[in-house]
């Protein structure tokens, strides 16, 4: 069977019938958006809960009759079957849903995955070679709470922010040690100052190295950007 033979005779004039409705209702094209996500274990189409798909467009009161449901279902059921769809094997996935789009005046259904994830844009880099002092009493600090520089004197400490957050990692790559207070305060203060906003909207990620040898510290800091993909799984007019 092909996407053409799927709906009936029966199930045509019923889409019919839901065309005109919206029409009456002043609409001549909507929107259901169905998410589907990892955090929430929702990647495939059978782990769609029918039951909370209700209404038209998530601003919009328009119920969704019934009839339309079990249409929705035998075409969902035929996108899974005939293997249109797969979950983004994306690293930085930020969001996905099904998108169905319905245009009341052309009469047509289209079914399409979208999907965004962050990927790295801009890039900076940022030496500080003033802070000598500061780096003497860090050392200090570290080492009175036990911690080994290693012996190339390198500390790396991370950071990553977006969606209206963000933090450092908390502690070093190289050693088990958090970072002292000062540090910490350190990394902020300066992020602020270089990269306002590193942590707003898809927001930015990088990490600074404590160079104890030569008393340096250099940032690298990466611009998280956004990418939206759109892929059609059926589409059909009735």
């Amino acid at each position: 069977m092909n996407e053409y033979e799927l709906l009936t005779p029966e199930d045509k004039k019923y889409l019919e019938r839901i065309a005109r409705y919206l029409q009456s209702m002043g609409e001549k094209q909507v929107e259901i958006r169905i998410e589907a996500n990892e955090w929430d274990n929702k990647t495939e189409i059978s782990d769609i809960e029918w039951e909370h798909v209700t209404h038209f467009d998530w601003n919009s009161r328009l119920d969704i009759p019934s009839g339309f449901i079990t249409i929705l279902q035998k075409i969902f059921n035929y996108i899974d079957e005939s293997g249109r769809y797969s979950f983004p094997d994306i690293e930085g996935l930020n969001y996905h849903d099904f998108l169905i789009d319905i245009d009341a005046a052309g009469k047509s259904i289209t079914v399409s995955n979208i999907y965004g994830y962050y990927t790295a844009g801009s890039e900076g880099e940022l030496e500080f070679d003033d802070e000598k002092e500061l780096m003497v009493e860090w050392m200090d600090q570290l080492e009175s709470n036990g911690a080994e520089i290693p012996s190339d004197g390198i500390l790396t400490a991370r950071y990553y922010g977006g969606g209206d957050d963000g933090s450092m990692d908390g502690g070093f790559d190289e050693i088990n040690q958090q970072l002292p207070g000062s540090m910490e305060d350190f990394c902020y203060n300066q992020l602020s100052s270089n990269y306002g906003g590193w942590e707003n909207n898809e927001g930015g990620e990088g990490y600074f190295v404590f160079n104890f040898t030569d008393g340096t510290i250099t940032l690298y800091h990466t611009e998280n950007v956004e990418e939206n993909e759109k892929d059609t799984l059926f589409e059909i007019d009735f």
